[in-house]
């Protein structure tokens, strides 16, 4: 069967099924990737799926340029030698045809359980999303859901990828609420939220976000420092480069803030509340040499 096939299929098979075989482990390192991991396994399987339908309606086009070739022989005066021969071509390529469409059902069984093992392992992976756990104020994840986010985080970090804590802190938003107002204050952390969700989708969209305390942000970032220290700079450019307007006491006037952020990459044995402590520190640091900056733990 596999003679009327590309090569490409065998490798094609192989792979499918190692990749079903990998997920049967129930292995926990993809836990920092599992998304990104996950959507390039389904294109993979799509891509699969296609290549073999492509050879399938290769191996018919053969077949039907066989069955003509064999009714011109059909023409030729009767000859026992070449009968046997001709019905033994004509079998074969039945046979052929046969196995291959067996193959193809086969694995696009294979394919759909694989399919559902990767949408059940994605739901095991990471903690359920309660309808609790999203901050009625900016819809970010609260501060209880990222707690339990960094415990998982922790507890697999063995098994899982470089990954690193952020915390996010609005400069001077106490002297704006005493200032303005607290409901400026309020409307500015609303803003800044969005500012912060959109750089994490456009920058390291896997990237766990959450409203940390009042006006303070937290994110798990998959990845090196590298990749926290991107992420963060795209933080404090959004929110430095943004203006928001508000009504004053005579006319409107235009509101404007930075960020400070504090960084520390997972280190293996370390416990949650130590990578708190330290990225408190690295916070408090950036606060201190004026704001508008990120400070990370491991530089200081």
């Amino acid at each position: 069967m596999l003679d009327v096939c590309p090569e490409a299929l065998k490798h094609v098979c192989s792979a499918l099924y190692g990749m079903a075989d990998a997920i049967e482990t129930g292995r926990t390192d993809v836990v920092a990737r599992h998304h990104q991991e996950l959507s390039a396994l389904r294109t993979g399987l799509r891509d699969g799926l296609r290549e073999l339908g492509e050879a399938k309606q290769r191996t018919e086009a053969q077949v039907g340029q066989h069955i003509e070739e064999l009714q011109a022989l059909g023409e030729l005066p009767p000859d026992p030698a070449l009968v046997a021969q001709v019905r033994g071509v004509t079998a074969a390529m039945q046979d052929a045809t046969s196995r291959l469409g067996g193959c193809l059902n086969a694995l696009a069984q294979r394919v759909e359980s694989a399919t559902q093992r990767i949408a059940a392992l994605e739901a095991q992976l990471s903690p359920p999303v309660k309808p609790s756990f999203r901050d009625p104020d900016t819809r970010l994840y609260t501060r209880a859901a990222f707690d339990e986010r960094l415990c998982f985080a922790v507890a697999t970090g063995p098994f899982r990828g470089p990954w690193c804590l952020l915390l996010a802190d609005i400069d001077l938003l106490a002297e704006i609420g005493e200032g303005l107002g607290r409901i400026v204050a309020d409307a500015l952390v609303f803003k800044v939220s969005r500012i912060l969700e959109e750089r994490t989708r456009e920058e390291c969209r896997h990237a766990f976000l959450a409203r940390y305390d009042g006006g303070s942000f937290a994110a798990i970032v998959p990845g090196d420092l590298g990749q926290a220290r991107s992420l963060a700079q795209a933080f404090c450019e959004g929110v430095a480069a943004a203006r928001w307007e508000y009504r004053g006491q005579e006319r409107q006037e235009v509101l404007e803030t930075t960020l400070s952020i504090g960084l520390v990459p997972y280190r293996q044995g370390c416990q949650p509340d130590a990578l708190i402590e330290r990225a408190e520190r690295a916070l408090r640091q950036a606060k201190e040499q004026g704001g508008n900056r990120m400070v990370a733990a491991a530089d200081g």
